[in-house]
């Protein structure tokens, strides 16, 4: 008989026994039969094994509590019991046990912050709570609200969207109000993490309401693991701060400062700095500033000595962004009043607003307050919309508009605007609202490059996306398509623009050391920035050499600014560099109850414009998106899931967005681009060609501006070629992949280590990657492709992959180099690229900043100075992968064929990959290859329509 698991795992806890030798022998085969195969038809012999069970269960419940222990004092011992006891519960007879042993793993595991195995661990627990004929709702919701936890502190964004809306209704179904607002805070999450700033709010707020108004009884309800109320405020603060709704930060945050000072609470320390953060990002420094040093102040008397030394660091830093450091405001009675009147617009009780509002207005006047008569002016306005007091509200917000130009007090200018436009848009008098409108968005600029860290710049234009979303709703209905092009620009690629506009004016001989250097700094800002190593001294440092960068590529010549009436002529100039005969551009804008969308088209000097909106809320594309992509990313063993999901996906899209293909149907383009927003970048843009007759390539832009000088480089598609092969040896096909593009191509290269590739891609023509590239969502500047086992590089951007999945800074034993969008960025130049071909997992994958721009694989390349860039948009099916590559090149004048039209090579690649029979792929890929079922097995989008090319077509 085979050695107890029961023993085994007892010699686990006890340190007897390591975890590799534990599942060495518990993974025999005949000791699995012997626990999951008993014989029924001996009597005695079930009991026998029933006995065996029982025992089994028990060791694995004195396993979780060993490990439970030992989870404070040696965590890694807590982590190695709670991975072996996660085998043996495997062997558990019946679903629900199976669950309840997960749960206990789970639960140890997150103790120590393993998150990434507890998500898989959680993952199990759920399928087998839900397979059970017993099933108990109260587990299930508690199962999904620890891998919820678990997903968010791992970072994984993607996973976490498609669960959310699953916790809500479970939570929901089981009476569980307490995990429902729990979901709620998640919702807001997920809402600032994508840049959905109202929707962001809204979530906040509800489950803010809904967690204070649990009862007694709910909060000592077991079955819930329940959050603070002062966590949810300080969550809700910090996103408010960061999204520019800075009224609700400062409500919400003083109330957490008030409840931990009354209740002694050290944790008051970190809220007046939150608190101070808040006054920063809105303009208001000298408050920062008076709020840090209280935080000092009070931080000794509870025990906190390193952390008054960090608020007086931080109040150093604020001080370099004022004229008078030394300057410290005094609090009045109508400061504290003004607090109460945020308070009763956060309640919606209008009426005593405009009361409140109009003493404390008074009286900051009367005291000089220009900061409380700004505040309280933009709550009298919203309260007198609200009240049926149009007039008296629009002359209290234009002075309050006056008085902050006259300080430059530039975003509260741009705030104070957005209120005054919605009092007009609420009143029907758009084009009043439209100047309002134009007038805001030219002070973005100055706003912008006032900013030391790129971090901060999207900070500011997560702030101002209301505002965006204004103009942009406003011009769409107006049928002023360039002012809707040029303002959804800003939104999408500030960044970017800046990066690459010298290239549209000088060329890339003169300007491409600088921009390397110009990114080399955002860069760095952001992510000391976002990691919180960024210090005073460094981000002067860099500052410096940003602006001493910006002085020598003189950006102010034709760039993409917003003064005055300049960026409807610069968009349609770009517009008119882009256009040929038979193409067509489609510009897309995703707010937070709409979708709005241009389509230019004609030739050059003959450009013409249709456009229109559809009704489809953040909240159900966010559900569409998510639901249809898990399904994809979920499904690894036959693709069965994936191959209906991507329909589904077009299906759900096409019912909102049926205006466009029937825009196109009449327009009848050869040539599509498409310029996505936020999330509908995932959606299947090929199923438009499969609509529209006419149409015989698809490509996509990550803007306007980059499509333009996209078309405008001067690429070569022959010459040297570089490829970065599967280094691995687990993807099948991709040596022959390989093959392929050494037949078409000729004079490839394989670097052998990082500085060896960056030097060959600078005189490449093709950059070709077949191995395994990965999309990290918790920073996207660390999502790239293996190239090498070099592991010689050091550096803030220079990362490795080792065996065990984990990505860091230095190597280790087996490890792989990682190519980072960081390094694309930064250190990557390709000033003869005409294509780089990402055959590899996620490669498209991009991740929004707050402000709306995409941040992956494919635009760092194409500022990196690439043409165009083939990759795809979820993971590849390896042997659909390597035939659709092959096909491309056969067809490609870089390759075997005479199509110079990228977009149209990966359209006849698609169609032939669709009608490829089982026999043609297995002759291409060999007889023991491992296809989906079916006489045309890549007959599906889940296969064809993977990659997209993004740049010039």
């Amino acid at each position: 008989m085979a050695d107890d698991v029961a023993t085994l795992l007892d010699s686990v806890a006890a340190g007897a026994m390591t975890l590799s030798e534990f599942r060495n022998r518990v993974r025999n085969p005949p000791m699995v039969k012997a626990y999951l195969k008993p014989g029924f038809h001996d009597l005695d012999h079930y009991f026998d094994w029933r006995d065996r069970h029982n025992a089994l269960v028990e060791a694995v419940n004195r396993a979780l509590d060993t490990a439970m222990e030992a989870a404070a004092e040696n965590p890694w011992h807590a982590q190695l019991l709670a991975r072996a006891t996660a085998d043996v519960v495997a062997l558990v007879d019946g679903p629900l046990a199976r669950a309840t042993g997960y749960h206990g793993v789970a639960s140890v595991l997150i103790k120590v912050d393993d998150h990434f195995d507890a998500i898989d661990v959680l993952r199990k627990a759920i399928a087998d709570c839900r397979r059970a004929d017993d099933h108990e709702l109260d587990l299930d919701a508690e199962l999904v609200q620890m891998l919820t936890y678990a997903l968010r502190a791992d970072g994984d964004w993607e996973e976490l969207r498609g669960w959310v809306p699953d916790l809500r209704q479970v939570a929901t179904e089981a009476g569980l109000r307490g995990i429902e607002a729990f979901a709620l805070l998640l919702e807001g999450m997920l809402a600032e993490h994508d840049g959905r700033a109202t929707e962001a709010i809204r979530a906040m707020t509800a489950a803010v309401e809904l967690r204070r108004s649990l009862t007694e009884e709910e909060e000592r309800d077991r079955r819930q693991r329940l959050v603070g109320l002062e966590n949810y405020l300080e969550a809700f603060g910090r996103i408010a701060g960061r999204l520019g709704h800075y009224a609700d930060a400062e409500r919400v945050q003083l109330e957490v400062v008030t409840r931990f000072l009354a209740s002694g609470d050290a944790r008051a320390v970190e809220a007046l700095r939150d608190l101070a953060m808040t006054y920063h990002l809105s303009g208001d420094d000298r408050r920062a500033i008076t709020r840090l040093r209280e935080a000092a102040d009070l931080a000794p008397h509870l025990g906190l000595t390193d952390e008054a030394a960090k608020s007086r660091k931080r109040a150093e830093l604020f001080a370099s962004f004022v004229d008078d450091a030394q300057y410290v405001p005094e609090e009045a009675d109508s400061a504290v009043s003004n607090d109460e009147v945020l308070r009763l617009l956060a309640a919606r009780q209008y009426e005593q607003v405009w009361a409140l509002g109009h003493q404390v207005l008074a009286e900051a006047r009367e005291s000089g307050q220009v900061d409380v008569e700004l505040s309280v002016s933009n709550s009298l306005a919203i309260a007198g919309s609200h009240t049926s007091r149009f007039d008296e509200a629009r002359s209290i917000i234009i002075e309050a508009i006056r008085i902050a130009n006259l300080g430059r007090r530039y975003r509260l200018t741009v705030n104070l605007c957005r209120t005054l436009a919605q009092l007009y848009i609420d009143h029907d008098r758009h084009l009043d609202a439209i100047t309002v409108l134009d007038g805001a968005i030219a002070l973005i600029p100055q706003i912008w490059h006032a900013a030391k860290t790129s971090h901060h710049r999207q900070e500011m234009l997560a702030g101002l996306a209301g505002l965006l979303d204004l103009h942009a709703h406003t011009m769409v209905r107006a049928e002023d398509h360039p002012s809707f092009i040029a303002v959804t620009e800003l939104a999408r690629s500030r960044n970017t623009t800046e990066w690459v506009l010298e290239e549209l004016n000088y060329g890339a001989e003169k300007t491409e050391p600088l921009l390397r250097q110009l990114r080399a700094v955002d860069v760095e800002l952001e992510l000391r920035d976002i990691g919180g190593t960024l210090t005073s001294a460094r981000m002067n440092e860099l500052a410096g050499q940003r602006s001493a960068l910006l002085r020598e590529l003189d950006p102010s010549a034709g760039s993409l600014t917003l003064e005055g009436t300049n960026y409807e002529l610069t968009t349609r100039r770009a517009l008119r560099a882009t256009a040929r005969a038979g193409s067509a551009v489609l510009v897309l804008y995703a707010d937070t109850d709409y979708v709005s969308w241009s389509l230019a088209h004609g030739p050059a000097d003959d450009l013409n414009y249709t456009g229109g909106y559809a009704e489809w809320s953040a909240e159900e594309r966010h559900q569409l998106v998510a639901g249809v992509t898990n399904s994809v990313w979920a499904d690894e063993e036959d693709g069965a899931a994936g191959r209906d999901a991507v329909d589904r996906l077009w299906a759900g899209a096409r019912a909102k967005l049926g205006g466009i293909v029937l825009a196109l149907r009449e327009v009848a383009p050869e040539r599509l681009t498409v310029v996505p927003h936020e999330e509908l970048v995932f959606l299947p843009w090929w199923s438009l060609a499969d609509e529209v007759p006419s149409i015989r390539g698809v490509t996509l832009a990550p803007s306007v501006a980059m499509l333009q000088l996209c078309v405008q480089r001067d690429r070569a598609v022959h010459g040297p070629t570089v490829v970065v092969p599967d280094r691995t040896g687990d993807l099948t096909f991709a040596p022959g992949e390989v093959a392929a593009v050494r037949a078409a191509r000729g004079g490839v290269t394989e670097p052998k280590s990082t500085s060896e590739l960056f030097a060959e891609a600078r005189e490449c023509a093709v950059l070709h990657v077949s191995g395994h590239g990965f999309f990290f969502g918790a920073n996207p500047y660390w999502s790239g492709f293996l190239a090498t086992r070099d592991t010689s590089d050091r550096g803030l951007f220079a990362r490795y992959l080792s065996e065990t999945g984990r990505l860091g800074p230095e190597p280790s034993p087996g490890c792989h180099r990682v190519v980072t969008v960081a390094e694309c960025l930064t250190r990557l130049s390709l000033p003869r690229c005409a294509l780089a071909v990402l055959s590899a997992c996620e490669s498209g994958v991009p991740r929004l900043h707050a402000g709306g721009e995409l941040t992956g694989l494919p635009n760092a390349l194409l500022v990196a100075g690439c043409r165009s860039v083939m990759a795809s948009m979820w993971p590849a099916d390896d042997a659909a992968a390597s035939l659709l590559v092959r096909f491309c090149y056969d067809v490609w004048a870089g390759g075997l064929g005479q199509e110079t039209d990228l977009g149209v090579v990966l359209a006849m690649a698609r169609t032939r990959l669709r009608r490829t029979t089982r026999e043609e792929a297995l002759a291409a890929l060999g007889p023991h290859a491992l296809l989906p079922p079916g006489d045309h097995p890549f007959n599906a989008r889940l296969y064809t329509d993977v990659f997209h090319v993004f740049g010039a077509p």
